[in-house]
């Protein structure tokens, strides 16, 4: 986990989304009270039920638009203008969507990609970069073989592929949209395994947008509850939070996860030390050192 004194890379206090203007579309409150600070080496969940705007809200965070939507926050850190926001979100954050893996072209090389992403300028650097994120994640021949076709690997090397190409940059904050979707337990588990590979090699700071606590359980450090427009402090040990709902959720995953675990097994050898580590409370704000 983040130590306390763990630079900060991204901050934003009392963010708002509101949807809908005029008479003919009331408006109404989406999330507001947004308040977080991530820094190096954390994993923040976001969670709560399908539809409570989970990917809006991270969405609003990193300053990407949405029609109909209007978005506000008192501070943000990097603070920058829209056009400065942009290119550092281009430069050093990944967004990784639902099933990510399946939006690769078999038909292409590696390279292929590589050459897609990233200018002339960049391209030797970023075959270095692909090739260490690629050893890291167990991808070996991955790293050796930039000519071979992606529908020449298996459906769990092309999940490494897509994660591993996102690494290529130089990129600080990865953000995970419902990782786990469509997948079954023992392969989420594989998942979450790459993903705490990553934080542990990579030092990147990681939001995991989610409802799935098998898949967050032991990965995340701390975890941000919405609910009906509020977003409350969920303390993923000790199930800490103001919100009654945020309890109850976790009370419940908590208990359907220890059968799970007795069905399947203990899962994630590489996610397990973390859950002995203790939550950054979100309270702290954003100190001396954010600024």
């Amino acid at each position: 986990m983040a130590a306390g004194g763990a630079p900060i890379l991204f901050a934003i206090t009392d963010l708002s989304v509101r949807a809908g203007t005029g008479w003919l579309r009331p408006a109404r409150t989406i999330v507001a009270g947004v308040n977080l600070v991530l820094r190096q080496g954390e994993v923040l969940a976001l969670l709560g039920r399908s539809g409570v705007g989970k990917t809006v809200t991270w969405r609003a965070m990193f300053g990407l638009s949405s029609p109909g939507l209007a978005v506000s926050c008192a501070s943000r850190v990097p603070a920058l203008t829209e056009a400065g926001l942009e290119r550092w979100r281009r430069s050093s954050v990944v967004f990784v969507h639902q099933g990510a893996q399946r939006s690769l072209d078999p038909a292409l090389s590696l390279d292929d990609y590589l050459r897609r992403l990233f200018r002339r300028s960049e391209l030797g650097k970023a075959r270095e970069r692909f090739r260490t994120a690629a050893s890291a994640l167990g991808l070996d021949r991955a790293g050796s073989a930039l000519a071979r076709r992606v529908g020449s690997f298996s459906g769990g090397e092309t999940q490494r592929i897509a994660l591993a190409l996102r690494l290529s940059g130089d990129a600080r904050i990865i953000v995970l949209d419902e990782p786990s979707a469509a997948l079954d337990f023992q392969v989420a588990q594989q998942a979450k395994t790459l993903v705490a590979t990553v934080v542990k090699h990579f030092g990147v700071a990681v939001v995991c947008v989610s409802h799935d606590y098998h898949f967050i359980a032991g990965l995340a450090d701390r975890a941000l509850y919405l609910e009906r427009g509020n977003a409350a402090e969920l303390d993923l040990r000790t199930g800490l939070s103001v919100s009654a709902e945020a309890r109850e959720w976790l009370e419940l995953s908590a208990r359907e996860a220890g059968e799970y675990a007795r069905f399947f097994g203990s899962g994630s050898e590489v996610a397990r030390p973390r859950l002995t580590r203790l939550p950054i409370r979100m309270s702290q704000g954003i100190t001396a050192d954010a600024r």
